[in-house]
């Protein structure tokens, strides 16, 4: 089993009924077929553990934007490569909300006319 360096080893968190180490392959697969048993897959797209850890780190750096440094270190991203990656979201963010404006704006205009 491969851990970060640092890291403390307490054995695996993921085994199978005879005690054996998931795979991270394995994990992945378990927790999109949760999910999907689940009901939630219809309502909210599809879950993985790249989308969860993905949307984890997004929620803790919109929340707390100090902690983008440390983030990246614990998930072994530069610094830049996350900040660019923020960036283009932010500017997704922006566009949604813009576009919305001015949808509004438009059908009042029309609605007007």
């Amino acid at each position: 089993m491969m851990t970060r360096p640092g890291a403390i080893k307490t054995g695996p968190v993921f085994t199978t009924f005879d005690r054996q180490c998931l795979t991270s392959s394995s994990i992945n697969k378990a927790i999109s077929r949760a999910w999907r048993l689940s009901g939630c897959e219809g309502r909210h797209g599809s879950l993985n553990c790249t989308k969860y850890r993905k949307t984890l780190t997004s929620l803790v750096r919109d929340e707390v934007p100090a902690m983008g440094p440390a983030l990246a270190q614990q998930l072994t991203h530069s610094l830049a490569t996350a900040d660019a990656y923020y960036a283009v979201k932010q500017g997704q963010t922006n566009s949604a909300k813009t576009t919305h404006v001015l949808t509004q704006v438009l059908e009042v205009s029309l609605f007007e006319s």
